[in-house]
């Protein structure tokens, strides 16, 4: 179960080390079927007849949507929305109140004065932020969560140049079977238009927890590491028609064992200094539907809070 279900699940989702992260802030819904029905597979069948029953509809026949020309979308949709709000390169380097509110201050020199502020960057970037409070906020755990570098590759191939079917969502793959790829997506199996007719679109993840190594090999090295595995998995035949290769050096952040020392840091930061919150990916969860429902959320507070003002 460890070495064939758990572990490329881990490496595939967290780009981690199964050995190193928490259940119970990593998968925090395993943890709960666990705790109630006591063990996994129990919990599991259990839990869907409890889901069935409610009418609740499993996230295996939930719809999977993107948007045509990437998730960037929702980035630009917000900036054409805050128009003249939006500060670009303006690294934050202070955050002070004072009987007005909150001062924002950058590395430019710029002070912009806010009712409330809402952080949302990476946590080590948090961590070098001077933060008004009393007693001054302990940021060191933010600084200690462990970033992953990952690599992602690219490749497009003739569609008769693929035996595999790709009638799927793509491939996670155990440490044990001693490849340099952590999971393989189906990309132009999963959405329109991410490849042109007679073709497909395969997207590689190489590095992680298990490989950071990895990511400092040369583009094409990294492309030759990929179409190895690729080759082995799914029957590829002849070079690719397209390649593209992206370096993520820091990549998604770890939920290791101990990690409630980081979430009781938060809750102490926004104690510590109300008018200042926290909504990220190494607080509510790490994927995108997670860091929506941590942003609502987070929207909501800092509401409450300007409300009551």
């Amino acid at each position: 179960m460890l070495d064939y279900l758990i572990d490329p699940f881990v490496g595939g989702v967290y780009a981690g080390d199964p050995d190193r992260l928490s259940v119970t802030h990593a998968f925090p819904k395993l943890h709960a079927l666990e705790q109630t029905f006591g063990s996994l597979i129990k919990g599991s069948i259990l839990g869907a007849m409890a889901r069935r029953k409610r009418g609740v509809a499993s996230k295996v026949s939930a719809p999977m949507l993107t948007f045509e020309t990437g998730l960037g979308v929702i980035v630009e949709a917000l900036q054409t929305q805050l128009r003249g709000a939006l500060n670009l390169e303006s690294v934050v380097t202070a955050v002070s109140r004072d009987s007005g509110g909150w001062t924002v201050k950058t590395s430019a020199g710029a002070a912009h004065r806010h009712s409330a502020v809402l952080l949302c960057a990476p946590a080590y970037r948090v961590a070098g932020i001077n933060i008004d409070g009393v007693p001054q906020p302990d940021l060191a755990p933010l600084r200690e969560i462990y970033y992953p570098p990952v690599a992602r590759v690219a490749v497009g191939f003739r569609r008769d140049r693929i035996s595999h079917a790709l009638d799927g969502f793509g491939v996670l793959i155990p440490s044990k079977e001693k490849m340099n790829t952590l999971g393989i997506l189906f990309s132009s199996s999963l959405f329109p238009n991410r490849a042109p007719q007679g073709y497909a679109l395969l997207t590689a993840y190489l590095g992680g927890s298990r490989g950071r190594d990895t990511v400092n090999t040369s583009d094409a090295g990294l492309i030759e590491l990929a179409l190895t595995d690729i080759g082995k998995l799914l029957g590829t035949s002849g070079p690719p028609v397209f390649e593209d290769v992206v370096r993520i050096p820091r990549s998604i952040p770890q939920y290791n064992v101990g990690y409630k020392v980081v979430k009781d840091a938060i809750g102490k930061l926004e104690t510590q200094t109300p008018g200042v919150f926290i909504a990220s990916s190494y607080r509510h969860g790490i994927s995108v539907a997670d860091c929506i429902v941590g942003g609502r959320a987070a929207s909501e507070k800092v509401q409450r809070y300007i409300a009551d003002a």
